[in-house]
């Protein structure tokens, strides 16, 4: 009995194991795939670069089936490894909109000078943050 129950265990985990690897998100987080949109207000210029201005609301857009527990946002110094990257804000409180769950962050400022970001998507169907391969460059006044 205890050998079958063994033996059910190692199957699941294996199936698990599997599904896991076959989320698009795992592959990269900007991947069309992955679904994951990031929308800044107001807008990067131009839209499709690296600079994110501050004051800033930003919405992220999360699929449902990765069932985002929540949205941080890290900033660290441009070019730096993603382990030196640390929490600015958090959102943990989304609304569903279709097949997307909807997190808004506001940032006021700059943490330092040379700042970068990067977004992490934390759910609990991953054994570690989704994060966004697009490092954005924080531009605008810094914290005194």
């Amino acid at each position: 009995m205890i050998r079958l129950l063994w033996a059910l265990l190692l199957s699941l985990a294996a199936s698990v194991s599997v599904w896991a690897q076959m989320e698009p998100c795992l592959a990269g987080a900007d991947t069309p795939q992955c679904g994951i949109k990031i929308s800044l207000n107001p807008s990067s210029n131009p839209p499709e670069g690296n600079a994110l201005s501050v004051p800033n609301e930003i919405t992220v857009d999360v699929p449902v089936r990765i069932k985002a527990a929540k949205v941080q946002l890290s900033s660290g110094p441009k070019g730096a490894q993603a382990s030196d990257f640390k929490p600015l804000t958090e959102a943990a409180k989304f609304k569903k909109a279709g097949n997307v769950e909807r997190f808004h962050l506001k940032i006021e400022s700059c943490p330092a000078a040379d700042t970068a970001f990067q977004f992490k998507i934390i759910s609990p169907k991953f054994p570690y943050p989704i994060t966004t391969d697009r490092e954005y460059e924080c531009k605008g006044g810094t914290n005194p």
